[in-house]
């Protein structure tokens, strides 16, 4: 007998199914019309249930359970928002991000697409950076000139196109140091020092021609001798000499703020996370929380912040980065990967996640203090990754690279007891995935674009590739 239910009932009903039953039901269409009378009651109730299966309420449930909660990145979007997407489009983005995830966590992903670009003739890629702007996916490319000491080149790819092209660049020459702004921001793209000044480079609409797409919309005379440019947040950036960090505000360049630096953990400078708030430090010895005042006072002299908090590695760190997770899971926690250093003169091939988890009871209209910190400190230790076996497909021992890598593991139940690791557990897991393998040793800069399912390789000879696995 043909259900007899509300087509309201059924939606709701639907809404429960998982992708492939709701798709099982689809099939039932075109079975219907070889096999049952035209308008009976059964054909009737297999056309409602195909029509059911396409509603947008369905993929929309679907897409929210099965992707979105479980902090799948959706490629293909390029910002368009989930609620002007018609039901098609939803079932599509539905099937193309857990497409992605399987092949992104798979043993040996399978690169669907690679495309080479030639890059500037006759350098070297020393660095590759994302644009923060989901609308068009742009790569920053920064080149150095082989004979050429101190010039280098900034481009930036449009990468969207099926051939990615040059939208804008610059050569630059006296270059120091160069940060990209990690927000989408109107305060400019790129921070570089030239000579004794910071640049702000952001990219100029309307002009068809890459030598005049980046314009300087600020330039500010430097009272130091900047040996990084560590963090661009927005407006604010961070700089530091061979003693001390100075967070400026481009709007206000006389204004700074210097962060003393805790002279129990000296050590190289690693990474840095700027926010409205707070600067998180990561240098070789420790981790440090600094707490930003609403603006940047000025003065004849500059305003002195000490650390909040300070957490001491077990080691010293070799290199690290850090990353924020943004997800209606994750909660804004922030990864830390690093890597240990040893006696040796050789790297070892173990990575170590932690994560610096919210402080569910942090209150961000009060003062930062270290009774009211964003996160939880110290850093809880979630996994210890070691580098993947050694296969076959190599013909030298000497050398070859991989592009090797793990789904990070995330972990918010804190714990009191919590302690570091010691040496016994630090092989206790492999990375799982080679996305890439090669005879040579050219690979030299790394990116990945993970929303859209892209890793992007800087050559040796200037040549950028970059690899699809959607």
């Amino acid at each position: 007998m043909p259900p007899t239910l509300p087509p309201d009932i059924f939606a709701i009903i639907f809404g429960h199914l998982e992708a492939r039953d709701v798709l099982n039901v689809r099939l039932v269409r075109p079975y219907a019309l070889l096999f049952l009378p035209r308008g009976s009651a059964s054909e009737k109730a297999c056309k409602d249930f195909h029509q059911l299966s396409k509603l947008r309420i369905i993929w929309d449930s679907l897409l929210q359970r099965d992707v979105i909660q479980l902090d799948i990145p959706i490629p293909g979007l390029h910002g368009r928002a989930l609620d002007t997407l018609a039901a098609e489009e939803l079932e599509h983005a539905f099937h193309t991000a857990l497409k992605l995830r399987r092949n992104w966590v798979a043993d040996s992903p399978v690169i669907r697409r690679a495309v080479l670009v030639i890059g500037v003739p006759n350098s070297r890629i020393i660095a590759l950076f994302l644009l923060p702007d989901e609308s068009s996916r742009r790569l920053i490319s920064l080149s150095s000139l082989y004979g050429q000491q101190g010039v280098v080149v900034i481009c930036c790819w449009d990468t969207s196109s099926l051939d990615p092209i040059c939208i804008a660049r610059r050569e630059v020459r006296q270059f120091g140091r160069m940060a990209v702004n990690r927000v989408a921001s109107s305060h400019g793209k790129i921070a570089v020092v030239v000579g004794p000044k910071l640049e702000i480079l952001s990219l100029a609409s309307g002009t068809s021609s890459p030598s005049q797409a980046f314009v300087t919309s600020a330039s500010i005379e430097v009272d130091h001798d900047i040996q990084g440019v560590d963090g661009f947040h927005g407006s604010l950036v961070l700089t530091r000499d061979r003693l001390r960090s100075y967070l400026w505000d481009i709007n206000n360049p006389a204004a700074k703020i210097i962060l003393i630096n805790d002279a129990t953990q000296p050590g190289q400078f690693l990474d840095c996370i700027l926010a409205e708030q707070f600067i998180i430090v990561l240098k070789a010895g420790a981790m440090e929380l600094y707490a930003l005042p609403p603006s940047i006072p000025a003065g004849p002299a500059p305003l002195e912040l000490g650390p909040v908090v300070t957490h001491s590695w077990q080691w010293r760190v070799d290199d690290a980065a850090m990353s924020v997770r943004h997800g209606p899971r994750t909660n804004n926690g922030v990864t830390i990967l690093l890597r240990y250093g040893t006696l040796f003169p050789w790297a070892v091939n173990v990575l170590h996640q932690y994560e610096l988890r919210p402080n569910l009871f942090y209150d961000p209209f009060s003062p930062l203090t270290e009774m009211n910190l964003p996160y939880d400190f110290p850093p809880g230790l979630n996994d210890t990754i070691g580098s993947p076996p050694h296969r076959s497909y190599f013909n030298h021992a000497d050398r070859g690279q991989r592009l090797a890598g793990k789904l990070a593991t995330v972990n918010y139940e804190s714990s009191e007891d919590e302690e570091e690791p010691g040496l016994a557990q630090f092989t206790s897991s492999m990375a799982t995935s080679v996305y890439a393998y090669q005879e040579e040793d050219n690979w030299v800069a790394v990116e990945l674009d993970e929303v859209e399912g892209k890793i992007i390789l800087g050559h040796d000879d200037g040549f950028i590739t970059i690899q699809e696995y959607v």
